[in-house]
């Protein structure tokens, strides 16, 4: 595909360049969350991932990756909103002048639209993060449920067929590696899925 002005292709100057690699980076809502945002502290950080930590606590990897996205983007929520207000003051007192200068509002207010729309793209990003991390614990539950269900049948299992061998004189330790196999290859019939209500 060709370039549709051929003729621009950058900054060629030492300083142009530097400036060029700061355009990303001038109001830091969409630089790398995992590096302290500007003005955040360590205690900041480790405030919002305490908080977090504390509330979906799990020894899982899969948690602890998804606890580190929902982390970073409540971290950028926090950095925006402050942005936001920040960026309303100054429009506010801008407008309240004696001699309100037309240029600089524009520039604040195209400024101001420009931050809140960071602030929802952050926003919808932590919804997404956290609606997978309760889905993900929704899933570990089950699969915990399952176990549990799968334990309790094997038990039960055990009982029965130790009750079947006392009856008929047989020491039921002598063929316990029967019983095992008998336990993991007898496996419970599957829960019927419910049909969905239409």
């Amino acid at each position: 595909m060709q370039r549709e002005n051929p003729g621009k292709t950058g900054p060629n100057t030492p300083g142009g360049k530097e400036n060029s690699s700061k355009n990303a980076t001038t109001h830091g809502l969409c630089g790398n969350p995992s590096k302290l945002l500007p003005g955040e502290t360590p205690e900041d950080y480790n405030m919002v991932w305490n908080t977090w930590a504390a509330e979906y606590d799990s020894e899982s990897p899969g948690t602890t990756r998804l606890l580190e996205f929902l982390v970073n983007d409540d971290r950028l929520v926090r950095f925006s909103t402050t942005a936001v207000i920040n960026a309303q003051i100054a429009l506010a007192e801008a407008e309240n002048e004696s001699d309100p200068d037309p240029a600089r509002l524009e520039r604040l207010n195209k400024d101001l639209h420009n931050k809140l729309r960071y602030k929802t793209q952050h926003e919808r990003s932590f919804q997404r993060s956290l609606r997978s991390i309760e889905q993900f614990g929704q899933r570990r539950v089950k699969e915990d449920i399952a176990a549990q269900r799968l334990a309790m049948y094997e038990h039960k299992t055990t009982c029965l067929v130790i009750a079947h061998f006392k009856k008929h004189g047989i020491d039921y330790e002598v063929v316990l590696p029967l019983i095992n196999s008998l336990i993991y290859r007898v496996q419970p019939k599957p829960e019927k899925e419910k049909q969905p209500i239409s």
